[in-house]
């Protein structure tokens, strides 16, 4: 009977395109059991709204429109640059080239290069889990110029992550420009400049425009907010949609908020752990590049290019990911996180209600280096379960009430709070706000000389304040420093 009903409904609604309108009606009004005019109306223009909807999403998440991928690396091993002033020059050379590109490629001579990234939410109906691998695979949707394009042009202006999401949101939820709040213009006419008229108009509108247009071919079709509930699948994503689009604006001030609306917790999948055995994207015959991160929205990671050929074309901001292990976890974009920009340094104190002890040489014990954003030398301190990590000399962001688990162990983890200042009128004087916070430690080995933990990781990152939130001890000339990892 469901098929007989759909056969009748096809037929109908192709024979009306054909005929005179008077002749339409009459066609509307044949007599089909079980079936009233309006719902075989509605049902015939839900079928041709289908593909429109398709076609013309902002973002089009598809976890089968991946590049093609390689396990390992044709020939050398991967070695990108080790020395801090040439990964600084290389940073600065993409940040240049990213600056007024139109499709978010640059082009990089022979070589192996590390992009330090910082990777957004792209499609708030799925979980933020971590660690996952990523498959790599082009942005695509109608809005997806204009996505490539605002990452790009980030990596100069260096937004705070809680904007840029935010923004990211809006443009993925297919907000009209009239619809931002004024900061979300702001920083649109900042990146995007005279690109308004292509967020004219939002895509709800749009489909509502193409719905009338369907109902002047179908006669008998109802309004197009009587009719979501009859148009299936299409029906549920917009009014998914709406709920979004309502939330951004409602909650356009408040990021936290809109984390809380938007960003689900982890799922029961199972994570990839050890993500350093991501295979390798190949966008272009010469260019290989993968997206390694361990954390999920917001977090820091590194975008590990190879260009195999004399001059190639390496796809940066137009890539999206996608956690091939996982439909049901976030895929996540990025822009590229120049690390010489300047930032508030990391430093790290122990508070008073909690002190750390701090260790003597030759103790055997695992500890943590407590001045994080200097040099490793005699002067900084070894420390075992600091419980306040300070991100801003001047207090304004700091890790407070940090409790531990698992110290002395390959993986020290800690819970704790997000505190930070607005900065108004002072950063001493200012409204603090908090969030809960996740502090892990991991690597341990030797470092100075001493048996230290020597990687770590915060997560989520601070909505407001772009901040490193992970790194390694590494060498750097002739001394070490905590650094993003730049190779495998």
């Amino acid at each position: 009977m469901n098929s007989c009903r759909v056969l009748a409904v096809l037929c109908l609604a192709g024979a009306a395109i054909g005929f005179p309108r008077p002749v339409r009606a009459q066609l509307f009004h044949l007599p089909i059991p079980g079936l009233t005019v309006p719902g075989i109306a509605t049902e015939a223009a839900a079928k041709q709204l289908a593909p429109y909807f398709e076609a013309n999403q902002p973002v089009i998440r598809d976890w089968s429109g991946l590049y093609p991928t390689v396990p390992v690396l044709p020939g050398e091993v991967f070695r990108p640059t080790r020395t801090r002033s040439a990964q600084l020059v290389f940073e600065r050379a993409v940040i240049s080239q990213l600056r007024t590109s139109q499709n978010g490629i640059v082009t990089l001579a022979r070589g192996d290069y590390v992009l330090p990234v910082r990777v957004f939410c792209t499609d708030i109906h799925r979980h933020a889990n971590a660690p996952f691998m990523y498959l790599l695979g082009p942005l695509r949707g109608t809005r997806a110029d204009l996505l490539t394009r605002m990452y790009a042009h980030a990596g100069s202006v260096d937004p705070p992550f809680g904007n840029l999401q935010r923004l990211s949101w809006d443009l993925q939820d297919g907000l009209s420009y009239d619809q931002l709040d004024p900061n979300a213009r702001s920083l649109f006419a900042r990146l995007l400049p005279g690109e308004q008229p292509a967020i004219a108009q939002s895509f709800l509108d749009a489909l509502q425009d193409r719905w009338r247009a369907i109902a002047s071919i179908v006669p008998g079709v109802p309004g197009f907010d009587q009719s979501i509930g009859q148009m299936g699948a299409v029906g549920n994503s917009i009014n998914d949609i709406r709920s979004a689009q309502s939330t951004l604006q409602s909650d356009a001030n408040d990021f936290d908020a809109l984390r809380s609306s938007f960003v689900l917790g982890p799922t029961s999948a199972a994570t990839d752990g050890d993500v350093s055995s991501t295979p390798w994207s190949v966008p272009w015959n010469g260019t290989y590049i993968r997206l390694l991160t361990e954390g999920a929205f917001g977090s820091l990671g590194l975008l590990e290019i190879r260009v195999s050929s004399e001059r190639n074309r390496v796809p940066v901001t137009d890539n999206i990911g996608y956690p091939p292990r996982c439909l049901e976890c976030q895929p996540l974009t990025m822009r590229p996180k120049y690390k010489g920009a300047p930032e508030p340094p990391l430093h790290v104190t122990v508070s008073s209600d909690a002190p750390a002890r701090s260790v003597s040489p030759g103790t055997g014990r695992i500890a943590f280096y407590g001045d994080i954003g200097n040099i490793i030398n005699n002067q900084n301190p070894l420390l075992i379960r600091p419980s306040t990590l300070l991100l801003a000399e001047d207090g304004s962001v700091a890790l407070i009430h940090l409790r531990w688990s698992g110290w002395g162990t390959s993986v020290a983890r800690a819970t704790g709070v997000w505190s930070a200042s607005n900065c108004t009128p002072s950063c001493a004087n200012g409204k603090r706000t908090t969030s809960p916070a996740r502090l892990t430690l991991s690597s341990p080995g030797l470092g100075g000389g001493h048996r230290v933990y020597r990687c770590f990781q915060i997560y989520p990152p601070h909505p407001q304040r772009d901040i490193d939130d992970h790194g390694c001890i590494q060498r750097q000339g002739t001394y070490a420093v905590y650094a993003p990892l730049s190779g495998p």
